[in-house]
């Protein structure tokens, strides 16, 4: 078993709970770990074993372009889509940073991680 990762991929995204979110839009950062069996394409090198990098990152994407309301349903819903998608996965985690959140003082970043 090991855990595979894409780390910063990049959105612009228009979720939030505030009408300015929706119509603006901002700025959004994902990290996807998923851990599943490493063995078989570690000795094979075949990506059949394997799990696609590129298909992953097509369902962060799918999820990303449909907005939601609040950072920890849009984590949630990425986690259950890749693990409903590949069932070779065991554990999925999932980070959501928005970048500079609509809050009453200076903040780089809000961030949501979910196990699921």
């Amino acid at each position: 078993m090991g855990w595979i990762w894409l780390n910063g991929i990049k959105f612009y995204a228009f979720h939030g709970v505030y009408p300015g979110e929706r119509e603006e839009g901002g700025q959004y950062i994902v990290d996807l770990g998923v851990l599943t069996n490493t063995l078989v394409p570690g000795e094979s090198d075949d990506l059949k074993d394997a799990v696609d990098y590129d298909k992953l990152f097509q369902v962060v994407k799918k999820v990303m372009n449909e907005p939601v309301n609040l950072l920890e349903h849009l984590a949630w819903k990425i986690a259950k889509d890749v693990k409903s998608d590949f069932p070779q996965i065991e554990k999925a985690k999932v980070r959501v940073m928005k970048l500079v959140p609509p809050i009453s003082g200076q903040c780089d970043s809000a961030m949501v991680e979910v196990e699921h």
